[in-house]
């Protein structure tokens, strides 16, 4: 079923009960949505797109998905062999080995975390804009939307990478002969950043790689404390 007539008013109550804070925004994205339901997220038979019950789930996964955000370490059991190379490749106590293991595990819950707060930082700087975030997943290979300058009712959708070789070819697929704007923040193959690209000229010049470090340390220092 399409969205009905009446999407944003049920955005709009759906997400009165989850967080007023959040109306404007959320509302903003079921519009977007019932004019382009090829990005909306997959239903289910007891949520069919566009129903009450599909809207309040959108509701609850935008509003948790910006919830302040916490390093979680993997909780999948190291694979045994790992610290057997290590030792083999290098000289090194088993003491050395064990805080080289926990590093390890924290590096790549940071990995993981790193996306999730690039699109909070560039949310910080680009919502007081006109953008919205979209998030919680609450759209499929958008990671931004904007209605557009013009008044012409189009919209502008941003998809944000955090490096240039992290796109899989789902995302190609859904962006390629649309108007999705792409945009990623390092290089895999040789050092520094790309905010001077960012595609909203506006906004790029409040953008960069020592404030958004700046705003890192702030997350994570107020998030997860020690």
């Amino acid at each position: 079923m399409p969205f009905p007539a009446n999407a944003q008013a049920a955005a709009r109550a759906a997400m009165e009960d989850v967080n007023p804070d959040l109306v404007d925004p959320f509302a903003t994205v079921v519009e977007f949505l019932s004019a382009n339901p090829e990005f909306a997220p997959k239903a289910t038979k007891a949520a069919p797109l566009g129903s009450n019950a599909y809207i309040g789930r959108l509701a609850q996964k935008f509003s948790d998905g910006r919830a302040a955000k916490q390093l979680k370490l993997p909780r999948t059991v190291q694979d045994p062999i790992i610290p057997v190379i290590m030792g083999a490749h290098g000289n090194f106590a088993p003491e050395e080995l064990q805080k080289m293991q926990t590093a390890h595990a924290i590096a790549m819950a940071a990995e993981n975390l790193t996306g999730d707060l690039l699109e909070d930082y560039i949310a910080s700087k680009a919502e007081p804009t006109g953008w919205v975030q979209c998030s919680g997943y609450t759209t499929k290979k958008a990671d931004f939307i904007k209605r557009a300058d013009d008044g012409s009712g189009d919209w502008k959708i941003l998809q944000i990478k955090n490096r240039d070789n992290s796109e899989n070819s789902s995302s190609r697929s859904v962006r390629e002969g649309t108007n999705i704007l792409k945009w990623h923040r390092t290089f895999a193959r040789k050092e520094g950043s790309n905010w001077h690209n960012f595609p909203d000229t506006q906004l790029a010049p409040q953008l960069s790689e020592q404030d958004f470090q700046a705003y890192v340390v702030q997350q994570m220092t107020s998030n997860n404390p020690t």
